[in-house]
C-alpha cells in the first residue's frame, strides 16, 4: 500500500484564488469540519492567464479544488470523506473540503519536528503509517497534526486520476508499506529549540558555505512561493507594491501579536503567523532589491529564501513548504 499526498501541477497550469479577501480567509479556516451548511459559491479567478493557458482539472490553491469532470470521475472513491462545494466561476469547480480526518500515524517510525515549547508537531520529515483497516478504506483524509494542509490519497484515487486522463493532479509519495525500514528510520523526532545566541560568522562567508545545497526555484516551487505570498498578504491586509510601507505594517503586526499574547484567528498558530508573514516580507526583498528565491539547505530539508546580488546576503523568510 503507498499513501501520496495531493498536489497540484503548479508548473504546467494555471491556479484558482478567490476574488474578494474575505473568501481566502474564510477558506483558510477550514479544517475537516462541514462547511456545508449555509455554503454560498465562492467567486473565484484565475491568477495568470497569460503564463498558463490551461487550469486543469485541479488548480492550484492552499485547497483542493476539482472541475466538474474531476468530481464525477473521483466521487465515487471520495464522496464519503469530502464536500463538494460549488464556487462562482464561469466553468463548473468545486472546492473540496475533505472532512474525514484520521488517527493513523505511526509516531514511532516518522520523523518529525515539535516547537521547542510543547509537543506539538511543527512539520513531519519522514511519514509513517499504522496497517489499521480505516487506512484501507478512505481514498483521501487528513491526519489531526495537518488538518490545514494538503490531504494524503490511496493508490485508487491516484489511478484513477492517470486513467481517465485528469489534468493538473501531482503526487507526492510519502509511504509505500512495503519498503524496507532501516535502524536509523527510527529516529522520530526531534526539538525545534535551537541555540539563538549571537556568533561571529567567519569573514567572507558565502552561502554556498554554510548549506550543501545552494541553487534557484524551479518552476513549481516559484509558483507555491508566489502564492503563499499572495495569501499572507490577504490575511494581514499588506501589498508588497509599496515595499516601505509593507514593512513598517508587518512590523506592527509583529509588535500588535506579541503585545496581546496571542496569534490572528486566521492563523492556527504563531508559527503559522510567522510562516506568512515571512513570505510577505521575502517577496518584498525580491521585488524592491532584487534579491532572488533560492532553495538552501541539505539532502534533509531544504529552506526557501532570498539571496543579495552576489551572494553575500542570505535572509531566510520564517517559512516552510
Amino acid at each position: 500500500m503507498k499513501i501520496w499526498k495531493l498536489k497540484s501541477d503548479l508548473e504546467h497550469f494555471d491556479s484558482l484564488t478567490t476574488v474578494y479577501d474575505r473568501d481566502l480567509e474564510y477558506l483558510m479556516t477550514f479544517e475537516g469540519e462541514s462547511q456545508k451548511t449555509g455554503w454560498k459559491p465562492i467567486k473565484v479567478e484565475r491568477m495568470d492567464p497569460k503564463k498558463y493557458p490551461e487550469l486543469g482539472d485541479a488548480p492550484g490553491f492552499d485547497i483542493p479544488m476539482f472541475s466538474e469532470r474531476a468530481v464525477r470521475i473521483l466521487h465515487p472513491l471520495i464522496g464519503k470523506s469530502v464536500e463538494e462545494l460549488e464556487l462562482d466561476y464561469t466553468e463548473k469547480y468545486y472546492v473540496i473540503n475533505v472532512t474525514t480526518v484520521l488517527d493513523v500515524v505511526d509516531y514511532a517510525a516518522s520523523k518529525y519536528v515539535t516547537f521547542s515549547d510543547s509537543k506539538k508537531i511543527m512539520r513531519f520529515k519522514k511519514y509513517a503509517f499504522r496497517n489499521v483497516p480505516e487506512l484501507s478504506e478512505y481514498d483521501i483524509f487528513k491526519i489531526p497534526d495537518e488538518t490545514r494542509r494538503d490531504p494524503f490519497v490511496s493508490d485508487r484515487f491516484k489511478e484513477a486520476v492517470e486513467a481517465n486522463g485528469l489534468r493538473g493532479f501531482a503526487f507526492e509519495l510519502v509511504w509505500d508499506s512495503e519498503a524496507k525500514v532501516t535502524e536509523e528510520d527510527t529516529t522520530a523526532t526531534e526539538s525545534a529549540n535551537h541555540d539563538n545566541t549571537p556568533k561571529n560568522p567567519p569573514e567572507n562567508i558565502t552561502v554556498e558555505d554554510i548549506f550543501s545545497i545552494v541553487r534557484p526555484l524551479d518552476n513549481l516551487e516559484a509558483s507555491k512561493i508566489k502564492v503563499y505570498s499572495l495569501i499572507g498578504e490577504t490575511l494581514f491586509k499588506i501589498s508588497h507594491k509599496d515595499g516601505a510601507k509593507a514593512v513598517e505594517q508587518i512590523d506592527h503586526i509583529v509588535s500588535d501579536i506579541i503585545k496581546a499574547g496571542s496569534y490572528p484567528p486566521v492563523c492556527r498558530s504563531y508559527n503559522d503567523a510567522a510562516v506568512e508573514l515571512g513570505y510577505v516580507l521575502g517577496w518584498i526583498v525580491s521585488e524592491e532589491y532584487h534579491w532572488d528565491w533560492m532553495a538552501f539547505g541539505d539532502e534533509s530539508y531544504l529552506y526557501y529564501g532570498v539571496v543579495s546580488p552576489h551572494h553575500l546576503y542570505a535572509f531566510a523568510p520564517v517559512a516552510y513548504i
